[in-house]
């Protein structure tokens, strides 16, 4: 099956376990990129993830959809405060291992940029991304994303640190 064939919509309450189950195979797949354990996720409630995932107005979650199998994810968060909500944060993207290299990463985040652009408010977004997955990070840049500067040490696995870049990118 090709990325065609991917439907990319906001996810529902009805996500609930699709999501939570993808979230436990990132923290799996990349320790060093997610900031959750797979124990972590496991215990976060169906509830709580219908919450997460529920759009409001402060967020959406983007979903990458084969055949009805949640593949990849994505989360838009606006900043709530007055004095900062012209900023929203790109969160969690993520695409299934087996559905790597198939522009779905792409696809989620032209949703969510094309959901940024509909809200007037929103004049830039934000993103952190290990400075050692250069895939992400030529990704980010493809879309205009620029580098700020990075922070050190800033996820832990084990006794291991990864450095994160901030990116931004302004929309207006």
């Amino acid at each position: 099956m090709t990325s065609d064939a991917v439907l990319i919509r906001h996810l529902t309450v009805a996500d609930a376990a699709a999501f939570r189950a993808l979230r436990v195979g990132a923290a799996t797949d990349a320790p060093s990129a997610i900031t959750w354990t797979p124990e972590e996720q496991s215990n976060v409630s169906l509830e709580q993830i219908a919450q997460e995932i529920d759009a409001t107005e402060f967020q959406i979650v983007f979903g990458a959809f084969i055949n009805n199998q949640l593949i990849g994810i994505t989360k838009l968060m606006r900043e709530p405060r007055e004095k900062v909500w012209h900023k929203a944060s790109i969160m969690g993207v993520f695409v299934d291992p087996e559905w790597r290299g198939k522009r779905i990463a792409r696809k989620l985040l032209n949703a969510a940029l094309d959901y940024a652009h509909t809200r007037q408010e929103i004049l830039q977004l934000q993103l952190y991304v290990n400075v050692q997955n250069t895939a992400a990070l030529q990704l980010y840049l493809s879309f205009g994303f620029e580098g700020m500067f990075v922070v050190p040490r800033a996820i832990r696995v084990g006794d291991q640190f990864f450095d994160e870049q901030l990116m931004i990118l302004r929309l207006r």
